[in-house]
């Protein structure tokens, strides 16, 4: 670029005009010195995450703190949807009375508004509270002679939330269901928060005890147990009014729940329920001699056998429980500690009488191993 000076000179009265243009050499713009972009640094997702003693996946580190809630879930017919049900760990399923199950669902990791609806405990729900140190959640429970729920609480000293003592306080009424006739039973529901508040209020040990070890071990990698059964679905006749069905997904390496010819629905999120393991525990089974509801009662203290289906494959199992308060043991054939895939795991109590069907993938439904 030039530059320009114009010299202008005035004589006298006559006037000339001189203008000079002198050039001038540009400086040289400097050339600028790249600056080195770094490299971003890798961000962990698990950083700050403990591995959860239910799942074996990574969870907050205060929430794997955090002592499991046992809440007790309605699956009567007239009971569905089922709202926040999917943010459970660890579902137990097992008949209560009439031929109904009720789902006793274990959080830990879990901040759902409306978890539901809640339902009556049975004494030997109890027991799946025990097996995770959880407080139990419930709406009433059973007076019946030699299987009553509120003497079994006291008696074993199970820390415990009451819809029956604490309705319109932590519990609340669905409003649409309430008004409804025969609804006014299945529209009891709490929340993450309300079942947190109440571990405080009645001043419950809030932190998971330390000596508490869950009973089964984890695969880093999913993994398909050898020389079982293919179990691309799985059918479990409780009673004819109640058929519980696990079907594979393969792509997503889940089993998606169905029951009586329908997905399995949480109302909340609108998802199919879905879990990576299914536990089948045989157990004694049978109805309460007197009992005009056909109350249940089941047998979980002793031992007995079963079946894990994970990953599309199902193998013998085995169980025992010393007494109330010794968790559940689960060991696999070769009579070592059960090892299953991560992730959320159904555990159907069934009655050791019955026959659950596992059917493989075949057009030709033939199981390899029938």
């Amino acid at each position: 670029m030039l530059a320009a000076i114009i010299i202008i000179l005035t004589l006298g009265a006559c006037s000339s005009t001189v203008s000079t243009v002198v050039e001038t050499t540009p400086s040289p713009t400097p050339t600028p010195t790249p600056t080195a972009t770094p490299t971003p640094k890798p961000t962990d997702p698990n950083a700050g995450k403990v591995i959860s003693s239910l799942t074996g996946l990574y969870i907050d580190k205060e929430a794997a703190a955090r002592r499991p809630a046992a809440v007790v879930i309605n699956n009567a017919p007239l009971a569905l949807p089922q709202s926040g049900i999917s943010q459970a760990d660890i579902y137990y399923e097992v008949l209560s009375e009439g031929g109904i199950t009720r789902i006793i669902s274990i959080f830990q990791d879990f901040d759902s508004e409306k978890i539901g609806p809640v339902r009556s405990a049975r004494h030997y729900f109890l027991y799946f509270a025990l097996d995770h140190d959880a407080v139990f959640v419930h709406h009433g429970g059973s007076h019946v002679a030699n299987a009553n729920a509120y003497s079994a609480i006291s008696k074993l000293g199970v820390n415990n939330l009451d819809g029956m003592r604490l309705d319109g306080i932590l519990f609340k009424r669905d409003p649409g269901r309430y008004a409804v006739p025969r609804m006014r039973e299945h529209s009891s529901y709490i929340s993450a928060e309300n079942i947190l508040q109440g571990i405080k209020d009645f001043d419950y040990r809030a932190e998971k005890s330390e000596d508490h070890v869950e009973p089964y071990l984890f695969y880093e990698k999913p993994t398909s147990p050898k020389g079982g059964l293919i179990a691309e679905k799985i059918t479990i006749p409780f009673s004819y009014s109640q058929q519980s069905v696990f079907e594979y997904d393969k792509k997503r390496g889940l089993y998606m729940r169905s029951q009586n010819g329908s997905l399995h629905i949480d109302e909340e999120t609108g998802g199919q329920l879905s879990v990576t393991n299914v536990i089948i525990q045989n157990a004694s089974i049978y109805t309460i001699s007197g009992d005009d509801a056909g109350r249940q009662d089941a047998v979980l203290i002793g031992s007995g056998d079963g079946y894990l289906a994970t990953n599309g494959a199902a193998v013998p199992i085995t169980w025992s429980k010393a007494d109330a308060y010794s968790p559940t043991q689960w060991y696999g054939s070769d009579g070592k500690q059960l090892t299953i895939n991560k992730g959320k795991t159904w555990i159907c109590v069934f009655q050791k009488s019955g026959s659950v069907e596992f059917e493989p993938e075949e057009k030709d439904g033939k199981n390899e191993n029938e």
